[in-house]
């Protein structure tokens, strides 16, 4: 099956269908998961606000929140896949909203920006047609996974799916350091890129 014939097929099936694919470790999948909710996040990054945090620290988190949606959906739970994807999204907004109010974390400006996601107004005025572009969505996930190794990609996808570090030792057979020391090595990766 061709490249153009492979996108043809993932954008025929649904949400659910995608979803099973993303779990079982297919970034195509997630590409146009990425294409069907980036406005979402968008939409919804833009209801929220907290000091020393900029709408794309938000769409940042927005994406995480997905890709953890992705990850950990289940049909069977009752929810559709809309719903449970803005919850996660949300979720990861009001844990920012409630670590700025704490001052209990160092302000997102400085995070690593996982997705490389630059919104510039001089290219256009249309910050979800940036974000949007093919290239974009075709290199995102590719470039980041190309980044970690397999250890890293898997304490990431744990991580972001909520788990706590102990979960995390637990779930691969390696220490707590090991998993703060993976998660450490991720921040700088990404950074560096």
């Amino acid at each position: 099956m061709s490249e153009n014939q492979q996108k043809e097929k993932l954008k025929e099936m649904s949400d659910v269908q995608l979803t099973a694919l993303i779990q079982k470790g297919d970034a195509s999948a997630f590409d146009e998961i990425f294409k069907r909710y980036i406005r979402l996040i968008f939409s919804l990054a833009s209801k929220y606000t907290a000091e020393s945090f900029e709408k794309s620290d938000f769409v940042q988190e927005g994406l995480i929140g997905l890709l953890s949606a992705c990850r950990t959906y289940n049909e069977n739970a009752g929810a559709s896949f809309k719903n449970y994807a803005s919850l996660c999204i949300e979720r990861r907004f009001i844990s920012i909203i409630k670590k700025a109010s704490q001052r209990k974390d160092t302000a997102l400006s400085g995070a690593v920006s996982i997705y490389d996601l630059e919104l510039t107004a001089d290219s256009t005025t249309d910050p979800e047609e940036i974000v949007l572009s093919k290239e974009f969505v075709q290199s995102t996930y590719k470039k980041f996974r190309e980044q970690l190794s397999r250890l890293e990609y898997e304490v990431f996808l744990q991580y972001i799916g909520g788990a706590k570090y102990s979960e995390i030792s637990k779930n691969l057979g390696i220490s707590e350091k090991a998993v703060d020391n993976a998660l450490q090595r991720i921040k700088k990766k990404i950074s560096e890129k």
